[in-house]
């Protein structure tokens, strides 16, 4: 079964990752920072957990697409059960101690709820926050420049 992108997996078809490319161009891949939005803000929060604050300057989510249970997941976006009880950020919020952190999230997208909850775990409140705006362009665009700035003042 083919596994969701933006999970920091390996992937099967044997593509290479973004990090092993630059590097090949002479770019620094040391410490690196993520930004994404909908399943890519899922999987940046993920990579940015699974690498620590020693390889990650910062990770910003724009209306991350975070579930607090398998039942509620879109079809494909996990294998399985275990699959997402293996790779949900839910909970583990101590994974990003150290590195700077920023989500968004409309207060009409469908991922709000659970984005609230995710934020509320930390002991320190991430920068961004919770306005006007659905799980859609429109939010995004509005909310791009600061999502690039946050992490453009970081890198």
């Amino acid at each position: 079964m083919a596994r969701a992108r933006g999970r920091g997996r390996p992937r099967r078809d044997g593509r290479r990752r973004v990090p092993p490319l630059l590097a090949d161009r002479g770019l620094d891949t040391s410490r690196l920072a993520f930004l994404g939005w909908s399943m890519g803000g899922f999987g940046a929060l993920r990579l940015a957990g699974l690498l620590g604050p020693d390889r990650v300057r910062a990770v910003a989510a724009l209306s991350p697409a975070l579930w607090r249970d398998f039942d509620d997941t879109a079809p494909g976006a996990f294998d399985d059960a275990a699959d997402f009880d293996a790779v949900t950020v839910m909970g583990r919020q101590g994974d990003l101690d150290g590195i700077p952190v920023r989500v968004d999230c409309g207060l009409g997208d469908p991922f709000c709820g659970a984005a609230e909850e995710y934020v509320a775990g930390f002991d320190e409140r991430p920068a961004g926050g919770f306005e006007r705006g659905d799980h859609d362009r429109g939010y995004w665009r509005r909310l791009a420049g600061p999502q690039l700035r946050f992490v453009g003042e970081r890198v």
